[in-house]
């Protein structure tokens, strides 16, 4: 699935000329982004009335969850994730990194028709990407690997990622600059309340990639701070898709 890329995309590797994927373009092409919310005012006629700034409560969590998960020294995920509208996919799998050293995504399912078994694997110094069985691109490990990951996984799912493994291509900003590329707004933490079986709190956020707004989601959260599932809803210029992320299982030290 092809569209060309019409946001001025500056030559990143999600787009490169024709987009790889839809789903990278509305993603990954996006105008110059605002400054994120919460950040402090660098004029200084301003600095008396905004510090010290205290963060709001969904600010927190966010931040919280996901320092949590770029120190961690082990996780491993297990997920199920689902797309309908404008983009069909499902998929399962597991997502596993210990720090600096190993990391894996493993994955298999359907992405708009065509089955996927899609594979990410690393080390501490080299990254390969496999589609069905077959090497398709290997290469040094990026040296912000695992924050892409993280902040990939928190603001705008793994769904983004699975659909760039498609055609073998590696994360989003392993290089750096994943932060001031991908960025949630007003994020908001509801109360406690019934969910599925027993409880979790709503952790909800705007997406923007680049300044431009693509979507919204919330994250359900835990008793500990983990998610386990994610709600989202993507627009695209042919309509909009609607994800549902869940994390059954989390192993985390």
């Amino acid at each position: 699935m092809t569209a060309k890329c019409e946001g001025g995309c500056g030559g990143k590797k999600s787009c490169g000329g024709p987009c790889l994927l839809a789903l990278a373009l509305v993603l990954g092409c996006a105008g110059k982004r605002d400054p994120r919310p919460g950040q402090p005012s660098t004029d200084p006629t301003h600095a008396a009335a905004e510090s010290p700034t205290a963060e709001e409560p969904g600010e927190e969590a966010m931040s919280a969850l996901e320092q949590r998960l770029i120190d961690a020294r082990r996780v491993v995920i297990e997920f199920e994730v689902d797309s309908t509208g404008a983009v069909v996919s499902h998929f399962s799998g597991t997502l596993h990194w210990e720090g600096e050293d190993a990391l894996s995504l493993r994955a298999t399912g359907e992405f708009d028709g065509v089955p996927q078994n899609l594979e990410l694997r690393g080390d501490a110094e080299t990254l390969v990407t496999f589609v069905d069985g077959h090497q398709v691109w290997t290469g040094p490990r990026p040296p912000e690997l695992v924050e892409a990951i993280v902040i990939g996984l928190t603001r705008q799912g793994l769904l983004h990622n699975l659909a760039v493994l498609t055609v073998g291509s590696q994360p989003e900003h392993g290089e750096g600059g994943m932060d001031d590329w991908l960025s949630y707004v007003e994020p908001e933490l509801g109360p406690i309340q019934p969910f599925g079986a027993g409880k979790a709190q709503p952790l909800g956020f705007g997406i923007e990639v680049e300044g431009q707004p693509v979507g919204r989601a919330t994250l359900w959260l835990r008793a500990n701070g983990l998610p386990i599932e994610r709600q989202q809803s993507v627009e695209f210029p042919s309509g909009s898709m609607a994800v549902v992320e869940r994390y059954p299982t989390w192993v985390m030290r």
